[in-house]
């Protein structure tokens, strides 16, 4: 191939990678590297509640494991889940309560992380901004807090009941202080 043709190909080459740039560039749709990432998960929060399975199968997996040493961790899993399925009502009964009480564990943890958690975010905001909106008569004032925020122990108070204290102290404060200016 001579110097003549090389170049006519090579031009065209050249307009088609042009091309491609452009459509590239025009290109709107997801960008597979800017997807969501998952959330972390938070080291204090409770452990979740295991199934009736996990039980059994955390009860029965040395057993298994000691009948067959050669298995694999997946050949172990399946006759687990074989000897699963041959229980009797009665024996999974068992494995049932204990699934139904970690349930209940899990709940009881759950709401008391939640109101540490609330409570936490209340203090924070608390501490941060030390202000707060309140509705008078269709309006909202700004009112300054001018105390401490108290210090309490997590999960002896709902957050609402921390709310309403906190309202309460600052509608008291507007009444000692006078008005305050008004925004809006």
């Amino acid at each position: 191939m001579t110097d003549d043709e090389k170049k006519r190909f090579f031009e065209l080459a050249q307009k088609d990678a042009e091309r491609y740039q452009a459509e590239v560039a025009a290109y709107g749709g997801e960008d597979v590297l800017k997807r969501k990432k998952r959330a972390k998960k938070d080291p204090n929060a409770p452990k979740r509640a295991l199934s009736a399975f996990f039980f059994f199968s955390n009860e029965k997996r040395q057993e298994v494991s000691g009948e067959h040493p050669e298995w694999k961790v997946g050949q172990i899993a399946q006759e687990l889940g074989i000897r699963w399925k041959a229980l009797s009502d009665d024996e999974r009964a068992v494995y049932e309560k204990k699934a139904q009480e970690d349930k209940e564990r899990y709940a009881e943890e759950m709401r008391v992380y939640r109101n540490e958690k609330a409570v936490e975010h209340v203090m924070q905001s608390q501490n941060s901004a030390s202000v707060t909106t309140t509705a008078t008569a269709g309006q909202s004032q700004m009112v300054m807090l001018q105390q401490q925020p108290q210090q309490c122990q997590p999960g002896t108070q709902l957050p609402m009941q921390i709310l309403e204290e906190h309202v309460s102290t600052a509608s008291a404060q507007q009444q000692q202080c006078g008005p305050t200016q008004q925004h809006g």
